[in-house]
C-alpha cells in the first residue's frame, strides 16, 4: 500500500496574491467555499496579468514532446512553466529531493519505486477517470506473429530459443516488468538465457511493428497500443497473436512534491480537474494515448497496492544480467579466432607477393636473353613459348591473388560486424548492471543518518559493482540499536539477489521496544529464512552467514548480546588484547528450518576507547604479503597493532590495507569491515 504523508501549510503562504481575493470576499464566504475562492483567484492572475510559475516534470515515456499540450493548456490558463526532464529513476528522485515539484507525470512503475525508496518524497494529485467513473486501467500483453500458430505460453520453455525477445524500455510496466514476472511464471525465469536474443526497442510502437512483420520475434507491450496501431493502420490487427493478456493495470498517475502546502495541492488539482472542459482537450487527451479520460479525481490510499506488489516481486529482476557474461565471452573468442584467421590469410598473401616478385624478374631477364641471342628462327620460337607459358602462370597466380583479396575483405567486413556487436552487448551488459546496482543501492541503509546516532565506520569492497554482502541497522529506542552484518552465498548478481532477500526479511521482523530479545529476533530471521522458496520453481540450496549484535549504552557500561551464524567478530579496549567473539556453527540455508536452539552470548565492558569489529569472510580469505591468507589470527594480530580507540584511524589503517593488497593479490570474495564505538 502506498501512504502518502502531506505537510500542513498555511495556504496564505501558496499564494502571494490572495489579498485580491480577500478584498472581494468576505472572510465569511471565503471559509464557506475556498474552491470557489481558488477558481475566482486564477481568473484574476489572468485578467489582471499576474502569472505564477508551475514546475512540471516528466519521465522516460512522458517527453517533453508527448506533454506539450498540457503546457499548452497550463500556459493558456496564465501560468508560466518550467519544464523539466528525468531519463532514470535516480535522477528522478535527485529531481524532488533538490527542488519542489509542482506537477509529474510518472508510470506506475517509476511512481512506485520513488515511493517505496523514499515515502515523504511525492504524493498523488490526480488518477484519471472514464465517464462512467472508473479509474482509468490498461494492460500488458505477451505478442507475437500471427503466423507463429503453434506458439503459447504454456510451450514457451521449449521454443524460446527460436525467437528473439523484445521489451519497450527498462522502466515500463506493461512493456517490461509485468512481462518478465509472467515469463518467471512460466518457467523463464531469466529471458536472456531462454531467448536467441533480448533487446529493448526504446518504444511499445516498436515492438508491436517488429512483430507484426517477423515471425522471429516475440514482443511485450501495451495491449491498448495494438488497437491504436491497427486504426492508425500502421499494423494490420489480424497480424498479431496476443499470447498473454495482464490483470488491469492503474494508469499513471499525476503527482505533486510532498512539501506543497494543503492549499497549493487544492489549487493545482482543480486546476487539472476542469481540463475536460478546455478547448485545448482534444490534444491534452492525447498524452493516454488509446485511454480516453474524461475526469480526475484524487486516488485512495491504496490504488497502487497491486504495483507495490510487483515492485517486491521485481527485485529478482536483476539477475539477468549474469548471462550477459557467457555471451560477451563468446562472442570475444570468436573475435580472437577470426583475428587468427586474418593473420594466416596475411601471411599467405605475403607468400603469394614473393612468388609474383620472383616470376616477373624472370620475366625481365627473359627479355634481354631475347634481344641478345635472336640468332636463329628456332631459338626465337623456343623463347615465345616460354614467355607465353610463363604469362598463363602469372595469370592464373593473379587471379588466385585477387579472389584471396575478396576473401579477406569478407572476413574483414564479418570481423568488423562481430566487432560492432561485442560492443553494443557490452554497451546493454553496462547499462543493465548499472540498473540493478541502483535498485539495490535503494534497498540498503542510510549511513548519513545511522552516522548521526552512532560512531562507525562500513568498510565494502566488492568483487564486483553488485555485491552478496549487507550491512543492516535497527534502532529499538535511544541507547539500544541492533547491527546485523550478513553474507550471502556467491558474489556479483546471485550473491547481490540473496541479499535483498535478506534484507526484506530483516525488514519483515516485529521489532519489541519495550523487551526486546537477540533470541526471539534470530528466531524470528530462522521462520523468515525457512519460507523462502515455499512457491519456487526450484528449491534454493543457497545460505547467508551473519552476525547479529545488540547494543546496549550505559552511562556506567555497554552490554553487547550477540549471535553468530557463521561469521565472527573482535572486541578491542586500548592497551588491552583482543578477544574474538564466539562464532556458532550453524547455517541459515534459503527454505530449511534450522534445528539447533539459538544462543545468545554477552559481553559487558566499562573500559573507554573499546571498538567493535564485524567482518565477512572475504576478508580472512584475502591474501596479502607473500602468499598466505590473513585469516582470523592475523586480522587480530593487525587490530592489537593499531591499538587506537579511534574509529576513523582504524579505517584509514584498513582501507589503505586493503587497497593495497587487493592491487598486489586477486581479491577472492566480498569483502565488508565494520567498525563500531562502544565506549
Amino acid at each position: 500500500m502506498l501512504i502518502h504523508e502531506v505537510k500542513q501549510e498555511n495556504g496564505n503562504n501558496c499564494l502571494r496574491e490572495n489579498q485580491f481575493v480577500v478584498e472581494l470576499f468576505s472572510l465569511n464566504r471565503v471559509q464557506a467555499d475556498m474552491r470557489y475562492a481558488l477558481i475566482i483567484f486564477g481568473l484574476l492572475n489572468v485578467f489582471l496579468g499576474y502569472s505564477q510559475t508551475l514546475k512540471v516534470l516528466g519521465s522516460e515515456y512522458y517527453t517533453q514532446e508527448k506533454l506539450q499540450p498540457f503546457i499548452n493548456y497550463l500556459e493558456a490558463e496564465g501560468y508560466q512553466v518550467q519544464f523539466n526532464h528525468a531519463n532514470s529513476l535516480k535522477e528522478l528522485e535527485s529531481y524532488f529531493i533538490q527542488d519542489t515539484i509542482d506537477i509529474a507525470f510518472l508510470n506506475p512503475f517509476s511512481n512506485a519505486i520513488v515511493a517505496k525508496s523514499n515515502q515523504h518524497l511525492i504524493a498523488p494529485l490526480v488518477v484519471p477517470y472514464d465517464a462512467d467513473g472508473k479509474m482509468l486501467t490498461y494492460h500488458s500483453a505477451i505478442i507475437t506473429n500471427a503466423k507463429n500458430q503453434d506458439l503459447a505460453m504454456e510451450n514457451m520453455v521449449k521454443h524460446a530459443s527460436n525467437y528473439q525477445f523484445l521489451f519497450a524500455y527498462p522502466s515500463s510496466t506493461s512493456g517490461h516488468l509485468f512481462p518478465r514476472l509472467e515469463l518467471n511464471a512460466v518457467g523463464i525465469d531469466l529471458p536472456e538465457r531462454y531467448f536467441k536474443d533480448v533487446s529493448f526497442t526504446g518504444s511499445h510502437a516498436d515492438v508491436i511493428q517488429m512483430v507484426a512483420n517477423n515471425q522471429q520475434f516475440v514482443g511485450a507491450c501495451s495491449f491498448e497500443d495494438i488497437g491504436l496501431l491497427a486504426n492508425d493502420q500502421l499494423i494490420q490487427a489480424n497480424d498479431i497473436k496476443v499470447l498473454w493478456q495482464s490483470v488491469p493495470i492503474p494508469a499513471g498517475v499525476i503527482v505533486t512534491d510532498q512539501d506543497n502546502s494543503d492549499a497549493k495541492v487544492t489549487q493545482l488539482r482543480e486546476l487539472i480537474k476542469k481540463m475536460p472542459r478546455s478547448p485545448n482537450w482534444k490534444a491534452v487527451k492525447s498524452i493516454w494515448g488509446a485511454l480516453h479520460p474524461s475526469q480526475f479525481k484524487a486516488p485512495s490510499e491504496d490504488f497502487y497496492h497491486t504495483i507495490l506488489d510487483k515492485v517486491e516481486e521485481g527485485l529478482d529482476m536483476i539477475y539477468f544480467i549474469s548471462h550477459y557474461n557467457e555471451k560477451l565471452m563468446v562472442q570475444q573468442k570468436e573475435l580472437m579466432l577470426g583475428e587468427e584467421q586474418l593473420n594466416s590469410l596475411q601471411i599467405k598473401i605475403g607468400e603469394k607477393e614473393s612468388e609474383l616478385s620472383e616470376k616477373v624478374l624472370i620475366i625481365d631477364n627473359q627479355k634481354t636473353v631475347n634481344t641478345i641471342l635472336i640468332i636463329g628462327l628456332i631459338v626465337f620460337l623456343i623463347l615465345i613459348v616460354l614467355i607465353v607459358k610463363n604469362y598463363r602462370t602469372i595469370k592464373a597466380n593473379a587471379e588466385e591473388l585477387e579472389e584471396k583479396n575478396a576473401t579477406i575483405i569478407k572476413h574483414r567486413t564479418y570481423l568488423q560486424k562481430l566487432n560492432n556487436e561485442v560492443s553494443y552487448k557490452n554497451q546493454q551488459l553496462e547499462e543493465s548492471i548499472a540498473y540493478a546496482y541502483e535498485i539495490q543501492q535503494s534497498l540498503f541503509p542510510d549511513n548519513k543518518v545511522w552516522q548521526e546516532k552512532l560512531e562507525y565506520e562500513l568498510i565494502t569492497c566488492p568483487l564486483a559493482k553488485v555485491s552478496g554482502d549487507f550491512a543492516w541497522f535497527k534502532s529499538i529506542n535511544e541507547n539500544e540499536n541492533i547491527i546485523v552484518l550478513a553474507d550471502c552465498t556467491g558474489h556479483g548478481v546471485p550473491g547481490a539477489m540473496l541479499s535483498m532477500l535478506g534484507i526484506h526479511i530483516l525488514d519483515t521482523i516485529a521489532i519489541n521496544e519495550q523487551a526486546f530479545s537477540l533470541k526471539d529476533f534470530i528466531e524470528q530471521l530462522q521462520i523468515g529464512i525457512s519460507q523462502v522458496d515455499k512457491n519456487a520453481h526450484h528449491a534454493i540450496q543457497e545460505g547467508m552467514e551473519l552476525i547479529a549484535v545488540h547494543v546496549i549504552h550505559n552511562p556506567e557500561k555497554t552490554i553487547v548480546n550477540y549471535h553468530s551464524i557463521g561469521l565472527t567478530g573482535v572486541v578491542k579496549a586500548v592497551g588491552k588484547p583482543s578477544e574474538e567473539l564466539i562464532k556458532n556453527k550453524q547455517n541459515l540455508i534459503f527454505g530449511q528450518r534450522s534445528e539447533e536452539e539459538v544462543e545468545v552470548h554477552q559481553i559487558v565492558t566499562d573500559q573507554e576507547e573499546t571498538l567493535l569489529y564485524l567482518f565477512s569472510d572475504g576478508l580472512t580469505d584475502q591474501k596479502i604479503d607473500g602468499n598466505s591468507k590473513l585469516n582470523r589470527k592475523g586480522v587480530m594480530s593487525k587490530i592489537n597493532h593499531t591499538n587506537s580507540g579511534s574509529v576513523m584511524i582504524n579505517a584509514k589503517f584498513w582501507t589503505t590495507l586493503l587497497e593495497k593488497q587487493i592491487a598486489i593479490h586477486e581479491q577472492r570474495d566480498d569483502i565488508s569491515l565494520l567498525i563500531l564505538k562502544l565506549r
